[in-house]
């Protein structure tokens, strides 16, 4: 099993869109898990935020 920790950076409107979507996405493929996601983290100087995704997927299928 693989692990990585993805940055998702826009307007909060946009990275809660995207976040739902990996969400979707998670209950259709079995190879890949979400593990921990945090709260939106304002950007300095911007209206942007940041959240921080940890992402498990089984490495061998996806190489395929």
């Amino acid at each position: 099993m693989g692990r990585i920790k993805i940055r998702i950076t826009g307007g909060p409107r946009d990275v809660e869109a995207f976040s739902k979507f990996l969400h979707k996405v998670e209950q259709s493929i079995t190879a890949l898990s979400l593990v921990s996601e945090s709260e939106n983290y304002a950007n300095r100087n911007s209206t942007d935020v940041r959240r921080y995704i940890e992402v498990e997927f089984d490495s061998e299928v996806m190489e395929d």
